[in-house]
């Protein structure tokens, strides 16, 4: 939320400031998109986020050996020799070709190393695209389009604990939303929780004095 230096300089008090609806913000907020999604228990004993560099014949029907497809791709070759190991995890492009973009794994082979996406990439990757493997976090609820996957940390005291959950795709139209985490976990009870903090229904912006609670919107309510 910014407002203009002159018009707070005019209208702001000791106790009050000024609210103002940005035209440009308000006309392009996305109703129902969630921003943040709130660690409420870290967990531990979640597997070290995986990362790797494709090379040329990592890449979909270049894999030696593997009749491969727009969904197919082989990880280094220090990932785990544990079949399905990678199955339900998240994997994010983080930077070169096709950066921004995550996708879910539905399946992985360990003798070859390879990985089965839920889709193909819109932009396809390529030996400049380096990835990360984490554990995935979906939505369950009235929306689409929310893609996000978590960060894996460790400290003196806890192993291995969720310590960001990284938001890739807002999604719309969310009016509640219960979260799962999935993947990347080795077998421990100690499971990390989130929440999701769902947003006003028009979206960040919209109206902001209803938004900020101001005393127009109060006493608008009271007339109503």
């Amino acid at each position: 939320y910014t407002l203009p230096e002159a018009t707070f300089e005019k209208f702001a008090t000791d106790d009050f400031m000024p609210v103002k609806t940005s035209a440009n913000v308000s006309g392009n907020t996305v109703g129902g998109a969630i921003d943040v999604v709130k660690i409420t228990d870290s967990g531990s004993g979640y597997l070290t986020s995986f990362t790797g560099t494709f090379q040329v014949d990592d890449l979909r029907t270049s894999i030696p050996g593997i009749s491969g497809n727009t969904t197919t791709y082989r990880l280094a070759n220090t990932a785990s020799s544990n079949t399905d190991f990678y199955t339900n995890s998240a994997l994010y492009i983080s930077s070169g070709t096709g950066s921004g973009q995550m996708k879910r794994i539905t399946s992985y082979t360990s003798s070859s190393r390879v990985i089965v996406v839920n889709s193909a990439f819109t932009t396809a990757p390529d030996s400049t695209s380096t990835y990360t493997i984490g554990p995935d976090i979906t939505i369950d609820g009235d929306g689409t389009g929310f893609a996000a996957y978590a960060t894996i940390a460790s400290n003196s005291t806890v192993n291995n604990y969720i310590s960001k959950i990284n938001v890739v795709d807002r999604g719309s139209g969310y009016t509640f939303a219960n979260p799962t985490i999935s993947g990347n976990t080795g077998g421990t009870s100690n499971t990390a929780s989130v929440k999701v903090i769902i947003p006003p229904v028009d979206g960040h912006g919209k109206d902001a004095p209803k938004e900020l609670l101001s005393k127009e919107y109060y006493d608008k309510r009271s007339i109503i």
